[in-house]
């Protein structure tokens, strides 16, 4: 089993364990950080990493990534930011990230998980960006397709 400072940047982790002296920290309990909850070192540092767990992110100091046990996850595609796409790339709806409101506009829009969805235009200052789903063209800006995680056609 690893702890999360060996882990490999970008990959997807499960919460496996603590070390006994984080069992008692209702701190980190309280930031999401429990057994068998996802979470992605994305930035590390000299001193400890930047961590991600949802749309949540947070800083820990390098003494805590040594004490939470992770284990892989595994998926069978991997996930991308609907922003990353090239025009004229299509997709599947993988994930809405978000909370609150935003998420529930976007989905109300139908940006929902297993959606197909094209990548049309980008505007030359990258924002807004134009989208194809459900028979339909819908414009939003760039914080918002950031939002929405995909799975390419194309990964077989």
């Amino acid at each position: 089993m690893l702890t999360l400072a060996q882990g490999v940047v970008g990959k997807n982790y499960q919460i496996a364990g603590f070390h006994p002296s984080l069992m008692q920290d209702h701190h980190l309990r309280n930031l999401g950080l429990t057994m068998g909850s996802s979470i992605r070192l994305i930035a590390p540092q000299v001193d400890g990493g930047i961590v991600t767990m949802g749309p949540t992110k947070i800083a820990l100091n390098q003494e805590i990534l040594e004490k939470i046990l992770i284990t892989e996850i595994t998926e069978e595609k991997p996930r991308y930011a609907l922003a990353t796409l090239k025009p004229n790339q299509k997709g599947n709806i993988a994930a809405v990230l978000g909370t609150g409101a935003v998420k529930r506009r976007l989905l109300d829009m139908g940006l929902t998980r297993g959606t197909e969805i094209l990548l049309r235009k980008v505007a030359p200052m990258g924002d807004p960006i134009e989208i194809k789903i459900r028979g339909y063209e819908l414009t939003l800006r760039k914080q918002e397709v950031e939002l929405i995680m995909v799975t390419l056609e194309d990964d077989r």
